[in-house]
């Protein structure tokens, strides 16, 4: 039968750290003394019975510290020992761990140690490193200056490392000073910061490619600016664009370059302005065929790349290109370094953004420009409706004076063949012979005018009257025709107003022909031209006879391609052109509100603020 188990729980002893607490350990050493001490006064009588004082006294200090050794080799001087051999391995870990490059040194700049961060860092093993120059690492950074830098407050050197392949990369460097048993050395603690750094200088680019895009114009205007803003960022000694030849699609060519002032490239680019690239010929072709980016690390030993010797005698090594695309290939950019540069994806990928944000540049204003094209035939379109509106009444405006001519001519012919004709009766139908010319030779003038496009003239000053006139002129008969009566009230003659007169003329004969519609249909028929002025703006209106325009056509009324016409009589277009027309001018068309009649009203300042060209005055 087994025995029953002790079920009373174990009393576990508490292990004291003397260390931890100071004042067991100083107690203990206390007590030691003071027991070696008695021990010591109570035998040393038995041991040496008949000695001097001093021997007794030098016989007591050596019984006491044979006692006190043992003791206090396990207490103090064991555990100090254990403890600055642990604190030392410690150390030495965290050296051969740590991402911060370390080397060591001594007083001469020669380096005595380099943990593997430092290793990686320079491409070097630490045997091919001891006893070589700093310099050979980094190779601005000399003894003198080492002494100097090394207090607590020195902030990081910004200097460069030097790879083992010759490549030159930004580095942090803080150094410090130490005193080794009587012996003076140097560490050097190295951090890369090419990462950060290139986070900075892509960011940067990012920022000033797109406030050089934001700012374009056109794209003509982009690349160069483009060009200098990533070398001077970037730090690339030369760029150049290769644009798609618009008269051979499958051609590269030399768009522009950039390059540093004082980098002599003449021979460079002597040869480069003579070549063109196809697909898959040269760099810029290879560019264009992937549609991908390319970093090459040295050009000098790149078989592909056809100007070798020129690129060398320029200084060049590495070089990196991108496709200016978006969906479609518009060109390539290269960029030149005179430095061995590794391949950094980050980079890669940040200049194919910045190839992509050209590109979409560059599709936005062919876009831009094809809109205004569309809008020029839109606006075209609308004058020739307007032209083919007032047809008749143009017709029957020449035709009346075609017939005075042909009456008085005949009449003349008549006189000088009976030989009735006298002086005075010849030259009174001579002079309605001109007037009626002159009459006939202004509609054409402005129907010449009218039909020319005219958004792209400068600003002039000129007399609303005569804007006003000129306009009516083409309208005024068939206005007769239709029974209308067309009213002009006084328009001062000082009311000059600033503007693209043609735009203005076309503006005022849409809505001329929208009144003569609208009063055809009303009991009255009657269309009223009233011109009015403030200090700095000026207001036309036209008024016609017409019921009005109900609620629900009002709030479509300037909505492109809405008409309330029949089928073939309007295209929806004349309001919303003239709309835009006037707002370009830096004014309002609006419809009024709480009139018994129709009437639309245009408000534009006298002066504009930034017209297109110095105006000139014209009567």
């Amino acid at each position: 039968m087994e025995p029953l188990a002790d079920k009373r729980p174990m009393k576990t002893r508490k292990k004291i750290d003397l260390y931890n607490a100071p004042w067991i350990f100083l107690l203990g050493l206390i007590v030691c003394i003071a027991l070696a001490e008695i021990t010591v006064m109570l035998i040393l009588p038995y041991l040496a019975p008949s000695v001097s004082p001093f021997q007794e006294a030098l016989l007591d200090a050596a019984i006491l510290t044979l006692f006190i050794l043992p003791p206090l080799w396990w207490l103090v001087i064991r555990p100090l020992r254990g403890s600055t051999l642990l604190e030392r391995l410690r150390a030495e870990k965290a050296v051969r761990n740590s991402a911060t490059g370390i080397l060591s040194m001594n007083h001469k700049g020669l380096i005595e140690s380099a943990n593997p961060a430092a290793e990686r860092m320079f491409g070097y093993a630490e045997a091919d490193l001891i006893g070589r120059d700093i310099t050979m690492l980094i190779p601005s950074l000399r003894v003198e200056s080492i002494a100097k830098e090394s207090s607590a407050e020195a902030p990081p050197l910004k200097l460069k490392g030097l790879h083992q392949e010759g490549e030159q990369f930004p580095i942090e460097a803080l150094l410090a000073e130490s005193l080794i048993a009587g012996r003076k050395s140097f560490f050097v603690f190295i951090r890369d910061v090419t990462l950060s750094t290139h986070v900075d200088q892509r960011r940067n680019m990012q920022y000033k490619v797109l406030n050089i895009i934001s700012k374009a114009s056109s794209p003509a205007a982009v690349c160069q600016p483009v060009l200098e803003a990533l070398c001077m960022t970037m730090g690339y000694k030369l760029g150049e664009h290769w644009a798609v030849d618009q008269a051979d699609p499958e051609t590269l060519r030399l768009q522009c370059v950039w390059h540093v002032p004082e980098l002599d490239a003449s021979e460079f680019l002597r040869i480069s302005q003579d070549m063109t690239f196809r697909r898959e010929v040269g760099i810029p072709g290879r560019i264009w065929a992937n549609a991908q980016a390319l970093w090459i690390k040295d050009i000098a030993t790149c078989p592909e790349y056809l100007r070798r010797e020129v690129a060398r005698n320029a200084g060049f090594h590495s070089a990196i290109g991108f496709p200016i695309h978006n969906g479609h290939i518009h060109g390539v950019i290269v960029f030149y370094s005179d430095e061995i540069l590794q391949p950094a994806d980050e980079l890669i990928w940040t200049m194919t953004d910045v190839g992509h944000q050209i590109g979409l540049f560059i599709e936005r204003k062919e876009l831009e420009r094809l809109l205004s094209e569309r809008q020029s035939q839109i606006v075209a379109t609308s004058k020739l409706a307007a032209l083919g509106e007032m047809a008749g009444g143009i017709a029957h405006e020449i035709n009346n004076p075609l017939a005075i001519i042909h009456t008085l001519s005949g009449e003349m012919q008549e006189l000088i063949q009976e030989s009735k004709a006298d002086h005075a009766t010849l030259s009174q139908s001579a002079r309605k012979i001109e007037t009626t010319a002159l009459r006939i030779s202004k509609i054409v003038q402005g129907l010449r005018a009218f039909a020319r496009e005219g958004s792209k003239d400068p600003c002039e000053k000129i007399g609303l009257g005569s804007i006003v006139e000129n306009t009516v002129s083409l309208c005024r008969e068939r206005f007769k025709l239709g029974g209308i009566k067309l009213m002009i009230d006084p328009i001062p003659e000082d009311l000059v107003i600033e503007s693209r007169s043609i735009q203005l003329s076309q503006v005022l004969l849409s809505l001329l022909n929208n009144a003569f519609d609208a009063a055809e249909k009303s009991a009255e028929k009657w269309v009223r031209i009233r011109g009015e002025q403030t200090e700095t703006e000026i207001e036309l209106s036209v008024i016609d006879s017409g019921a009005g325009i109900p609620q629900t056509v009002r709030d479509k009324l300037f909505q492109p391609f809405f008409t309330t016409k029949e089928i073939g009589k309007g295209t929806g277009l004349g309001l919303s052109i003239a709309r835009g027309i006037i707002e370009d001018h830096g004014g309002t068309l609006r419809l009024s509100q709480d009139e018994p009649h129709t009437r639309f009203a245009i408000r534009m300042p006298k002066l504009q603020q930034n017209p297109a060209a110095a105006p000139r005055l014209t009567t």
